[in-house]
Protein backbone atom coordinates (compact mmCIF):
# COMPACT_ATOMS: atom_id res chain seq x y z
CA UNK A 1 0.00 0.00 0.00
CA UNK A 2 1.27 3.43 -0.83
CA UNK A 3 1.45 6.22 1.70
CA UNK A 4 -1.40 8.06 0.01
CA UNK A 5 -3.61 4.95 0.15
CA UNK A 6 -2.83 4.54 3.85
CA UNK A 7 -3.69 8.18 4.55
CA UNK A 8 -6.93 7.86 2.57
CA UNK A 9 -7.81 4.67 4.49
CA UNK A 10 -7.13 6.34 7.86
CA UNK A 11 -9.22 9.38 6.94
CA UNK A 12 -12.10 7.17 5.79
CA UNK A 13 -12.00 5.15 9.02
CA UNK A 14 -11.89 8.34 11.08
CA UNK A 15 -14.88 9.79 9.19
CA UNK A 16 -16.83 6.53 9.50
CA UNK A 17 -16.19 6.32 13.24
CA UNK A 18 -17.23 9.94 13.67
CA UNK A 19 -20.41 9.37 11.62
CA UNK A 20 -21.29 6.34 13.72
CA UNK A 21 -20.82 8.30 16.96
CA UNK A 22 -22.90 11.22 15.65
CA UNK A 23 -25.67 9.08 14.17
CA UNK A 24 -29.16 9.49 15.54
CA UNK A 25 -29.94 5.79 15.40
CA UNK A 26 -31.63 4.32 18.43
CA UNK A 27 -29.70 1.20 19.41
CA UNK A 28 -31.79 -1.55 20.91
CA UNK A 29 -31.79 -5.30 21.09
CA UNK A 30 -34.08 -6.71 18.42
CA UNK A 31 -34.61 -10.44 18.15
CA UNK A 32 -35.97 -12.30 15.16
CA UNK A 33 -39.51 -12.33 16.53
CA UNK A 34 -39.52 -8.54 16.93
CA UNK A 35 -37.87 -7.75 13.59
CA UNK A 36 -40.42 -6.53 11.07
CA UNK A 37 -38.08 -4.81 8.59
CA UNK A 38 -34.60 -6.12 7.78
CA UNK A 39 -31.78 -4.80 5.58
CA UNK A 40 -29.32 -7.41 4.26
CA UNK A 41 -25.94 -6.25 2.91
CA UNK A 42 -23.87 -8.61 0.81
CA UNK A 43 -21.00 -8.81 -1.67
CA UNK A 44 -22.71 -9.23 -5.06
CA UNK A 45 -19.46 -10.37 -6.67
CA UNK A 46 -19.39 -13.57 -4.57
CA UNK A 47 -21.63 -16.34 -5.96
CA UNK A 48 -21.64 -18.15 -2.59
CA UNK A 49 -23.11 -15.07 -0.94
CA UNK A 50 -25.75 -14.82 -3.65
CA UNK A 51 -26.93 -18.33 -2.69
CA UNK A 52 -27.06 -17.30 0.97
CA UNK A 53 -29.03 -14.17 0.07
CA UNK A 54 -31.59 -16.22 -1.87
CA UNK A 55 -32.00 -18.50 1.18
CA UNK A 56 -32.36 -15.49 3.50
CA UNK A 57 -34.94 -13.96 1.18
CA UNK A 58 -36.95 -17.19 1.25
CA UNK A 59 -36.72 -17.44 5.05
CA UNK A 60 -37.85 -13.85 5.58
CA UNK A 61 -40.75 -14.28 3.14
CA UNK A 62 -41.92 -17.46 4.86
CA UNK A 63 -41.85 -15.70 8.24
CA UNK A 64 -43.62 -12.56 7.00
CA UNK A 65 -40.64 -10.26 7.54
CA UNK A 66 -40.18 -7.34 5.14
CA UNK A 67 -36.60 -7.47 3.86
CA UNK A 68 -34.53 -5.20 1.63
CA UNK A 69 -31.32 -6.45 0.03
CA UNK A 70 -28.35 -4.29 -0.97
CA UNK A 71 -25.50 -5.89 -2.87
CA UNK A 72 -22.11 -4.23 -3.32
CA UNK A 73 -20.08 -4.59 -6.52
CA UNK A 74 -16.34 -3.78 -6.29
CA UNK A 75 -14.57 -1.57 -8.80
CA UNK A 76 -13.54 -4.30 -11.26
CA UNK A 77 -17.05 -5.81 -11.55
CA UNK A 78 -19.82 -4.66 -13.86
CA UNK A 79 -23.47 -4.58 -12.95
CA UNK A 80 -25.05 -7.58 -14.66
CA UNK A 81 -27.57 -6.66 -17.36
CA UNK A 82 -29.97 -9.29 -16.04
CA UNK A 83 -29.53 -8.32 -12.39
CA UNK A 84 -32.64 -9.07 -10.38
CA UNK A 85 -33.17 -5.59 -8.97
CA UNK A 86 -36.44 -4.10 -7.78
CA UNK A 87 -37.60 -1.90 -4.93
CA UNK A 88 -36.52 -4.56 -2.38
CA UNK A 89 -33.32 -5.75 -4.08
CA UNK A 90 -30.69 -3.18 -5.10
CA UNK A 91 -27.10 -3.19 -6.27
CA UNK A 92 -24.59 -0.45 -5.62
CA UNK A 93 -21.37 -0.19 -7.57
CA UNK A 94 -18.14 1.28 -6.26
CA UNK A 95 -18.49 4.07 -8.85
CA UNK A 96 -21.74 5.18 -7.17
CA UNK A 97 -19.92 6.01 -3.92
CA UNK A 98 -18.08 9.20 -3.05
CA UNK A 99 -14.41 9.18 -2.04
CA UNK A 100 -15.60 8.79 1.58
CA UNK A 101 -17.50 5.65 0.46
CA UNK A 102 -20.89 7.21 1.14
CA UNK A 103 -23.64 6.83 -1.47
CA UNK A 104 -23.92 9.75 -3.86
CA UNK A 105 -27.29 8.52 -5.18
CA UNK A 106 -30.33 9.93 -3.39
CA UNK A 107 -32.21 6.63 -3.63
CA UNK A 108 -29.41 4.78 -1.83
CA UNK A 109 -29.32 7.47 0.85
CA UNK A 110 -33.07 7.03 1.32
CA UNK A 111 -32.66 3.26 1.54
CA UNK A 112 -30.00 3.56 4.24
CA UNK A 113 -32.14 6.09 6.13
CA UNK A 114 -34.54 3.21 6.78
CA UNK A 115 -35.55 2.80 9.49
CA UNK A 116 -34.82 -0.90 9.89
CA UNK A 117 -35.22 -3.14 12.90
CA UNK A 118 -32.27 -5.36 11.97
CA UNK A 119 -29.31 -5.03 9.61
CA UNK A 120 -27.57 -8.24 8.57
CA UNK A 121 -24.20 -7.97 6.81
CA UNK A 122 -23.21 -11.33 5.34
CA UNK A 123 -20.21 -10.01 3.40
CA UNK A 124 -17.12 -11.86 4.50
CA UNK A 125 -14.60 -9.61 2.76
CA UNK A 126 -13.33 -6.52 4.48
CA UNK A 127 -14.68 -4.22 1.80
CA UNK A 128 -14.67 -0.82 3.46
CA UNK A 129 -17.64 0.40 1.39
CA UNK A 130 -19.86 -2.40 2.72
CA UNK A 131 -18.80 -1.71 6.30
CA UNK A 132 -19.41 2.00 5.70
CA UNK A 133 -22.90 1.28 4.35
CA UNK A 134 -23.54 -0.86 7.45
CA UNK A 135 -22.29 1.92 9.71
CA UNK A 136 -24.44 4.57 8.01
CA UNK A 137 -27.65 2.50 7.87
CA UNK A 138 -30.40 3.46 10.29
CA UNK A 139 -30.99 0.08 11.91
CA UNK A 140 -31.78 -0.55 15.57
CA UNK A 141 -29.71 -3.75 15.73
CA UNK A 142 -26.76 -4.59 13.46
CA UNK A 143 -25.26 -8.04 12.92
CA UNK A 144 -22.11 -8.82 10.94
CA UNK A 145 -18.93 -10.86 10.70
CA UNK A 146 -16.26 -9.94 13.24
CA UNK A 147 -13.35 -7.90 11.88
CA UNK A 148 -11.17 -6.14 14.44
CA UNK A 149 -11.24 -2.79 12.64
CA UNK A 150 -15.06 -2.76 12.34
CA UNK A 151 -16.28 -3.86 15.78
CA UNK A 152 -17.90 -0.46 16.39
CA UNK A 153 -20.12 -0.88 13.32
CA UNK A 154 -22.10 -3.85 14.66
CA UNK A 155 -24.01 -4.66 17.82
CA UNK A 156 -23.50 -8.41 17.40
CA UNK A 157 -20.57 -9.98 15.56
CA UNK A 158 -20.01 -13.59 14.60
CA UNK A 159 -16.43 -14.81 14.48
CA UNK A 160 -15.98 -17.22 11.57
CA UNK A 161 -13.00 -18.25 9.47
CA UNK A 162 -12.64 -17.41 5.78
CA UNK A 163 -13.67 -20.88 4.61
CA UNK A 164 -16.98 -20.87 6.50
CA UNK A 165 -19.78 -21.38 3.92
CA UNK A 166 -21.92 -18.29 3.31
CA UNK A 167 -25.22 -20.20 3.46
CA UNK A 168 -24.23 -21.66 6.84
CA UNK A 169 -23.34 -18.15 8.04
CA UNK A 170 -26.81 -16.97 7.03
CA UNK A 171 -28.38 -19.87 8.98
CA UNK A 172 -26.25 -19.01 12.03
CA UNK A 173 -27.33 -15.35 11.89
CA UNK A 174 -30.99 -16.40 11.84
CA UNK A 175 -30.30 -18.90 14.66
CA UNK A 176 -28.75 -16.27 16.94
CA UNK A 177 -31.42 -13.70 16.13
CA UNK A 178 -34.06 -16.26 17.13
CA UNK A 179 -32.27 -16.84 20.45
CA UNK A 180 -32.26 -13.12 21.27
CA UNK A 181 -35.34 -11.92 23.05
CA UNK A 182 -36.17 -8.47 24.31
CA UNK A 183 -37.59 -8.27 27.84
CA UNK A 184 -41.11 -7.71 26.48
CA UNK A 185 -41.03 -11.04 24.60
CA UNK A 186 -40.05 -13.30 27.49
CA UNK A 187 -42.76 -15.75 28.41
CA UNK A 188 -43.57 -15.92 32.11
Amino acid sequence: MSIISNIRRLIRHYLLNRSIKESARVKRLVGYAEGRHVLVLYDASDNNQLTAVVNLKKTFQEDGIKADFLGYLPKNFQKPENANTDERNSLIHRKELSWKMTPSDGLMQQLLAGPFDILVDVSRERHFPVKCLAGLANASFKVGIHHDEYVNVYDLTLKVNDTYPADELARQVIHYLKILKTPATHVK
